[in-house]
């Protein structure tokens, strides 16, 4: 194998003094407010409680040169707990991986750094956002190490509501098993998560027993203490050789008395005054030296969350659910620590609700259990994990045994926005469409969605609901109520019919028929708000005067909305069609979910022009990518 050129020894130097740390935390910290501040807001409380220990093994641990960051020597660090990106980014650029004025490009339109970590970045090693993966790769890597006789050192930062993914558990185990003595794990032991009190929603405790038992050796350390990190981390392996986890205890929000220690802090935007207090505080510590304060002690408000103005289909469907459950004695939620039900009011309800925790396989499980015992359980996760990480248990423990599981997966599609391929949701509907016995359901609108809702309630078998994550415009009320398993009309046409799925695609195929008709075409428009079953009988009636069929989705282009209708139509009703979908690639630029869609061609204009050109041409243009692989040029 060819060994890459070694850096000498002078290259793994400390770059700064120890008597610098404390002043380069302080400037993370306010990098990490300021990129708060940027259009899509960012993981405030748990970059903050990670900024020691970041500091710590870039600038005086690691054995890195951002000159040569591919050296196969470099010690190597995950970043597991992906949301907390902004404070690795403020380090990687202070430690000189990219420019520092880069990080004012966060979550812009055309930025690479997106609310995860990716590889684009120089210093990541590995993209990271979904929990529960980081300590697998860290083992893989420490393993690489291992059999290249490597001097490298492996280190992954986990938050401690992660621990709550059983892959933690099952790398844990493997790595102790391997004896990786290279790897070392970095718990973030900050006591919160999105939905509260990481012991109130999940207990971890006897914390250190429990990794002590999974055969690691164990430090516990404040992690905001400089001091007291860098010995603990410095650390030689340990005899017998084996993995090692340090247990750092920290504050969630730490030094900014407006947050620390809140729940609430966990992802916010800060508006321009926010901003400005929050800069005060950070000076203010630096200036005096003063401890922040402690939790619970403070008397003035937590800056704002990311919310809206009008509703999001997740929200309705919160809403709706927590109205049945009062009504309906059966029904019962299960959580995944989203967040959206924090402070609700179950009413008597509320002994239904369950926070199973950051646990998505797990959650199945439990659903299919309460279901075969004769509860319908509502389950609450995001769609990227529902049809991936916990498919075999939804394809396993629910579908097969046909169990009324009802799966409320938000962040659908792109909605996600700038959080980046980890939490895109692109092959959810083919995933689900493929199961037996699954009804597969993508409401457009909040009206919609608590239409829809209410009709699943008396089905036999289980349900995948596709919600999104921002609020939304409605479509007009004069629309009739949707009818799950039928097409909704939108709009009367003979020359074309575009079928489209979820709010945006569907605005997007009613503005394409609106400038189509100006040049004399004919164009119906249908909302498939139930994937499956299919409803071909309306989809042929509509098909039979037309000579080109559109379809219009938030997918991938295998297995979607597309493949129904194509599958639909070839059989009986031979027509051309066009699809609008997704490139056949990951989105790796960064914007709000409608930027996303317009770089993607799902607008109006763009879907005008490729049935303009389609019908003069007589024949369906195919989607072409811009050669880079990422959204671009649609003809």
């Amino acid at each position: 194998m060819k060994t890459a050129t070694v850096m000498s020894s002078r290259s793994w130097e400390a770059p700064v003094d120890f008597e610098q740390l404390s002043a380069l935390a302080a400037r993370v910290r306010g990098h990490i407010v300021d990129m708060c501040a940027g259009p899509e807001g960012g993981h405030l409380g748990g970059s903050m409680s990670i900024v020691e220990i970041l500091v710590a093994l870039y600038f005086h641990i690691m054995r890195i040169d951002p000159r040569l960051p591919e050296n196969p020597d470099r010690d190597v660090l995950i970043l597991s707990k992906g949301h907390s990106a902004i404070a690795l980014y403020a380090v990687l650029a202070e430690r000189g991986f990219f420019p520092v004025n880069e990080l004012s490009t966060y979550g812009r339109p055309g930025s690479r750094l997106m609310g995860h970590p990716c590889r684009d970045i120089p210093g990541v090693e590995m993209p990271t956002g979904s929990l529960g993966h980081g300590l697998a790769l860290g083992a893989g890597f420490a393993l690489a190490a291992h059999l290249r006789a490597s001097r490298r050192r492996t280190f992954v930062i986990v938050g401690d509501g992660e621990l709550q993914e059983g892959s933690i558990w099952e790398a844990a185990l493997g790595a102790a098993n391997l004896g990786l003595h290279e790897l070392t794990a970095i718990v973030d032991l900050n006591g919160l998560q999105q939905a509260g009190e990481t012991e109130a929603v999940c207990s971890l405790k006897p914390l250190a027993e429990k990794w002590t038992s999974f055969g690691w050796s164990v430090e516990v350390v404040d992690g905001h203490d400089l001091a007291a990190l860098l010995p603990v981390l410095a650390a030689p392996h340990s005899d017998p050789p084996r993995p090692r986890v340090v247990i750092a205890n920290t504050i969630k929000g730490r030094d900014i008395p407006l947050v620390a220690g809140q729940v609430e802090s966990h992802y916010v935007t800060l508006s321009p005054r926010e901003h400005a207090r929050m800069r005060d505080a950070l000076h203010a510590r630096v200036e005096t030296g003063a401890a922040p304060e402690t939790p619970g002690s403070r008397t003035r408000r937590a800056p704002r969350i990311n919310g809206a103005v009008t509703v999001s289909t997740r929200e309705a469907y919160r809403d709706a659910l927590v109205g049945h459950m009062k009504a309906n004695e059966r029904l019962v939620c299960l959580d995944t620590d989203t967040g959206l039900f924090r402070n609700v009011d179950f009413g008597k309800a509320a002994g239904r609700f369950r926070n199973i925790g950051i646990a998505e396989h797990n959650v199945m499980g439990v659903a299919a259990g309460l279901a075969a015992s004769g509860w319908i359980p509502f389950v609450n996760t995001m769609a990227a994990f529902a049809a991936t990480r916990a498919l075999e248990a939804v394809k396993i423990d629910i579908a097969y045994n046909a169990l009324p599981v009802r799966i409320a997966a938000t962040h659908g599609g792109l909605s996600a926005g700038h959080f980046g391929p980890t939490h895109h949701a692109l092959e959810d509907l083919a995933v689900m469409r493929a199961l037996p016995n699954m009804t597969v359901v993508v409401p457009a609108d909040a009206a919609q969605t608590r239409a829809l809702v209410e009709q699943t309630l008396t089905l036999p078998g289980p349900v995948y609901l596709r919600l999104g994550r921002k609020a939304t415009c409605q479509l007009s009320d004069a629309v009739a109520p949707p009818v799950l398993g039928r097409l909704q009309w939108l709009r009367e046409g003979e020359d074309v019919v575009i079928v489209a799925t979820g709010l945006y695609p569907v605005l997007a195929a009613l503005r394409a028929a609106e400038i189509v008709a100006t040049r004399g075409v004919s164009v119906a428009v249908l909302n498939a708000h139930t994937l499956k079953p299919f409803d071909s009988d309306t989809l042929h009636a509509a098909s039979v005067p037309a000579t080109l069929v559109m379809t219009v989705e938030e997918h991938w282009p295998t297995g979607g909305l597309g493949a129904a209708v194509a599958e639909s139509l070839s059989e009986t009703l031979p027509r051309r069609i066009l699809r609008a979908t997704m490139p056949d690639t990951f989105i790796g630029v960064v914007g709000n979910h409608e930027y996303l869609l317009q770089s993607c061609g799902i607008h109006g204009d763009a879907l005008a022009k490729r049935i303009t050109d389609a019908l003069e041409a007589g024949s369906a243009a195919p989607l072409r990518c811009s050669p880079n692989g990422k959204p671009g040029s649609h003809t």
